[in-house]
């Protein structure tokens, strides 16, 4: 599993999002892996990851963030070509 702090971020709001101990999400957490990531706990994390990183994602970004893996990449993708700035962004990666 991958170490970066981005890495490490996303895991902590995905558990906290679905009140499970961090240890609980894996790089193949999913809603097919953990019984909790309902579609509700799934805009949880979503909105948390907004809030988290200072960022407005789009619906066609969030709909191709549907587990560990995706929203880690989009995330990438997101944040890599974002100015540095502490104001929000809206994140358009379709």
């Amino acid at each position: 599993m991958s170490n970066s702090p981005l890495h490490e971020k996303v895991r902590v709001l995905i558990a906290r999002a679905l009140s499970i101990d961090v240890s609980c999400v894996g790089e193949d957490a999913s809603p097919d892996v953990l019984p909790a990531w309902d579609s509700l706990h799934h805009a949880n994390i979503l909105f948390s990851i907004d809030d988290e990183f200072g960022i407005r994602l789009s619906p066609a970004t969030m709909a191709q963030m549907i587990d560990f893996k995706s929203i880690t990449r989009e995330l990438e993708q997101t944040l890599s070509g974002l100015p540095k700035s502490p104001d929000a962004h809206e994140a358009n990666v379709e």
